[in-house]
């Protein structure tokens, strides 16, 4: 009887004790929320930037690269998004990529595309171009119509999370 006594006493005590702790709990509940809700924000930021591409700097890398007296008529982008992938190569000689820029460039002369092509490969992400188009106007000039593909190596990754190296 004392035992059992003794042991009823000690469970009262610790159902007081778990109520205690559970008030105590409730009063930080709002915590637990907010923190719940910063960890969804980062991994939704994660994904909405996995296909992030600086463009403004990478544009400006291909700017680089025209030959001299170039000058960049048109430019189109067309890339993955976080929701959907990019399309499959319907060439074998194209290489996997995320993104596509397609430009025209005006020249007074006539540019030496493979050196163009040398200098584009030491762009970040860089896969394969190739001309679509060269045309020379009335005046002399020529236009070059120019595609680009490029891979993830040319991603931002600004919010990427860091992988931790192996020991």
């Amino acid at each position: 009887m004392v035992s059992v006594g003794s042991s009823a006493g000690q469970l009262a005590a610790a159902n007081d004790r778990t109520f205690d702790l559970l008030d105590e709990q409730k009063k930080y509940s709002e915590i637990s929320t907010i923190d719940a809700q910063v960890a969804t924000a980062e991994e939704a930021r994660i994904i909405g930037t996995s296909t992030e591409i600086d463009w403004e700097n990478y544009l400006g890398g291909l700017q680089a690269t025209l030959p001299a007296g170039s000058t960049v008529q048109t430019v189109t982008v067309a890339s993955a998004t976080p929701l959907t992938v990019f399309s499959i190569p319907g060439n074998p000689l194209e290489g996997e990529r995320m993104a596509e820029i397609v430009f025209a460039v005006t020249a007074k002369a006539l540019p030496d595309v493979a050196v163009w092509l040398d200098n584009l490969a030491e762009i970040p992400g860089f896969v394969d171009a190739y001309p679509t188009a060269i045309a020379m106007s009335d005046a002399g000039d020529y236009t070059l119509d120019m595609t680009i593909h490029i891979d993830k190596d040319a991603l931002a990754n600004r919010f990427a999370p860091i992988q931790e190296e192996a020991q």
